[in-house]
């Protein structure tokens, strides 16, 4: 690599390999513009984690309970992926 080249600095090619092209712009982190979507899939995560790991000695009650709650949050999450603003690009 020589040095004083304009394509062989790294912030010309997003790569210090000019031969990697480069990376798309990055879209709007997620998680900052849709927090409460992201809350929502951060507790439906935690729940199926919690209830594999307790299922096996878990009473017929406590999962009928863990999958109301499972059937709560997917209605959840649905209903605010169809009230969120769509994205114009």
């Amino acid at each position: 690599v020589r040095r004083g080249m304009p394509g062989n600095r790294p912030q010309d090619h997003g790569s210090p390999d000019p031969m990697t092209p480069r990376r798309p712009p990055k879209k709007p982190d997620e998680r900052r513009r849709a927090p409460l979507l992201r809350d929502l899939l951060d507790e439906l995560v935690e729940h199926v984690r919690n209830v594999a790991q307790s299922a096996p000695v878990m009473t017929r009650e406590d999962l009928e309970y863990a999958q109301d709650r499972l059937e709560w949050l997917a209605h959840e999450i649905w209903q605010t992926i169809m009230e969120y603003p769509k994205d114009k690009s």
